[in-house]
């Protein structure tokens, strides 16, 4: 058994796990020591504390739903005239 012990841990020893993920290819030896990632929580923190894009985070204020809803309803409508307009004007030039 201790020679069956003693082969196992030899071939652990020598292992390697290739791995490909988008474009990076790496490898993963047994044994060695691999660098320990930041906790969640962590990386959140780092990511809010980011100076280049805390303003995108910002609270902004909202127009209440009816408004939104009329907006959403207008909106096709005013482009619609806008481009009706623009080709009568364009008919005009000629």
């Amino acid at each position: 058994m201790k020679g069956l012990a003693t082969l196992t841990d030899r071939l652990q020893e020598q292992r390697e796990i290739t791995y490909r993920i988008g474009w990076r290819k790496g490898t993963i030896r047994a044994g060695e020591a691999t660098e320990a990632h930041p906790a969640p929580e962590d990386r959140r923190r780092a990511f809010r504390n980011d100076v280049r894009i805390s303003w995108v985070w910002r609270p902004v204020p909202f127009l209440p739903v009816p408004v939104v809803a009329a907006l959403f309803c207008l909106v096709p409508a005013f482009l619609f005239g806008a481009v009706v307009w623009l080709v009568m004007q364009l008919k005009l030039l000629e």
